[in-house]
C-alpha cells in the first residue's frame, strides 16, 4: 500500500488507485479522505478543500474507492471524472445570439474570445452568425452554465445541424431573449454562491 497524508488526514491508496490517478493527470493530493462519509453529503467540504476526488467505501460493482464529489465511481465510469473536472474548471459562462435564427445560446468556454468563430464555423444549431453579448469568468463556470440552462429548459430548442459531415443536435440553444439568458446565469450563480459582479456585456447590443 502507498500512503499519503492529505489535509491533515491519513490516507492509504493502493498502487492501482495511484496508477488510475496518474492516468488522469491527477495525484494523491487531488483526493479527499471522507473517512467513510458519503461524498454527496460533504461535497461542499470536499470542494472547499480544493479536491477533485473522494476516497470512500468500495463500490458494489468492482470494489473501487475513488469517487466524484457526488459519490459516483470514477474508476468504473471515467466520464464522471471528466464531467466533474470540467465543472470545476475556471472559464467563462456566456450568452451568444444568432440574429438569423433568433436563437440564444448559453455556453461555457475556457477561451470565449474565439467561441463565436467556432460556433459560427460549426454552424451550431444551424446558425453561422453567432455573437457573444455577455460573459462572466468564474471558477465552476460550467456549473453556472448547467444550472442556468436548466432554468430555461422549457424554452430549449433541440436544433439539428451538420458538423464535420455528421448530424448533431444542439443542446444549448433557447428560444428566449438574451436578457432572459443573462438573468438565468445571474440567478444560477447566486444559488451557487458565485459572484458575477465582474462581467462583460456588449453595450452595442440592443438589449
Amino acid at each position: 500500500m502507498a500512503s499519503a497524508r492529505l489535509g491533515g488526514l491519513a490516507m492509504k491508496l493502493t498502487p492501482d488507485e495511484i496508477r488510475f490517478l496518474q492516468s488522469q493527470g491527477l495525484s494523491p493530493s487531488d483526493v479527499f479522505d471522507t473517512g467513510g462519509r458519503s461524498p454527496a453529503k460533504i461535497s461542499a467540504e470536499i470542494k472547499k478543500a480544493g479536491k477533485t476526488l473522494a476516497l470512500h467505501t468500495p463500490c458494489a460493482k468492482a470494489g473501487h474507492r475513488l469517487k466524484s464529489r457526488y459519490g459516483h465511481c470514477v474508476q468504473c465510469d471515467p466520464a464522471k471524472l471528466a464531467y466533474a473536472m470540467r465543472h470545476d474548471k475556471t472559464g467563462s459562462c456566456y450568452v451568444a445570439v444568432s440574429p438569423s435564427t433568433g436563437l440564444v445560446k448559453i455556453g461555457f468556454s475556457t477561451d470565449v474570445t474565439t467561441r463565436d468563430r467556432k460556433n459560427s464555423f460549426d454552424g451550431y444549431a444551424g446558425a453561422r452568425d453567432w455573437r457573444t453579448v455577455f460573459s462572466v469568468e468564474a471558477g465552476s463556470a460550467a456549473r453556472i452554465e448547467s444550472l442556468a440552462q436548466s432554468k430555461l429548459r422549457l424554452r430549449a430548442v433541440a436544433a439539428e445541424y451538420e458538423r464535420d459531415g455528421h448530424s448533431q443536435v444542439a443542446r444549448e440553444a433557447f428560444r428566449c431573449s438574451a436578457l432572459q439568458a443573462v438573468n438565468a446565469i445571474v440567478s444560477a450563480a447566486g444559488e451557487l454562491g458565485i459572484s458575477v459582479s465582474s462581467h462583460w456585456k456588449d453595450t452595442g447590443y440592443k438589449w
